[in-house]
């Protein structure tokens, strides 16, 4: 086991301050605005995110350093769902900003080399990243007309849980090869993305739309610095108040 889980309490110590702080950001945007000059919109999306991550760590088992790495990029898929408050016409007519959730939930099936002293076994392993994350983000946004065309980017943090467990055991060097990949682990990052899509209004206070983003994640997960990313398609609908 590469590491330990630590649980809900340490995620709530790390991503409630930054909420906070991305928080107070929006307030000091808004309060050069007359109230009624900045519409405020609530929104939540659901779609489908594929990841691109390239996996390599060192593992030590028993007395031989083990190397594991992974033959290809990561393929995983899955499930992302979204929930942002939005602030328009900010400074300017075409200008919005929002503070946004996602969590994606990818899984895949991934193939590891593990290799020590000139021997190398190959194991087939099950890998699941479960990613949660907050952004400030900053948009283009037509806000004028029925149908109003958007594109922008967006900082914050993400929280992972990434775990791998092989689907048979295998040895090396007379050591069970499994425990040296086998693992469940979570981090604290950085991240960015960037998004284009539309909204459509129904009514002056309904409105539905589409979303795509990439987004970017520079953390450190089994015990090696990761860079993770993501493209995402979502369904989305939405109140305008």
């Amino acid at each position: 086991m590469l590491g330990d889980a630590s649980g809900s309490p340490r995620r709530r110590c790390t991503l409630a301050p930054a909420l906070g702080c991305i928080a107070l950001f929006v307030f000091v945007a808004m309060a050069d605005r007359p109230a009624a000059a900045a519409d405020i919109r609530i929104e939540a999306g659901f779609g489908y995110a594929y990841s691109d991550d390239d996996l390599s760590f060192d593992e030590r088992l028993g007395r031989f350093d083990l190397e594991v790495q992974s033959d290809s990029a990561l393929g995983g898929a899955g499930p992302i769902g979204s929930a942002a408050i939005w602030f328009d016409r900010v400074l300017t007519d075409n200008l919005s900003i929002g503070l946004e959730y996602l969590r994606a939930d990818t899984d895949g099936d991934l193939t590891l080399n593990v290799s020590g002293l000139g021997q190398s076994v190959t194991l087939a392993t099950d890998y699941d990243l479960k990613i949660e994350s907050v952004f400030l983000n900053v948009i283009w946004r037509r806000n004028t007309g029925d149908v109003h065309p958007f594109a922008g980017i967006g900082l914050g943090t993400s929280w992972l849980e990434g775990s791998i467990d092989a689907q048979a055991a295998t040895t090396v060097l007379g050591f069970d090869a499994a425990a040296a990949v086998e693992a469940d682990e979570d981090a604290f990052a950085p991240s960015a993305q960037v998004m284009f899509g539309f909204d459509y209004d129904i009514t002056r206070g309904f409105y539905v739309g589409g979303v795509a983003r990439y987004f970017l994640i520079d953390g450190r997960l089994f015990n090696i610095d990761q860079v993770i990313r993501e493209i995402s398609v979502q369904a989305k609908i939405g109140v305008r108040f």
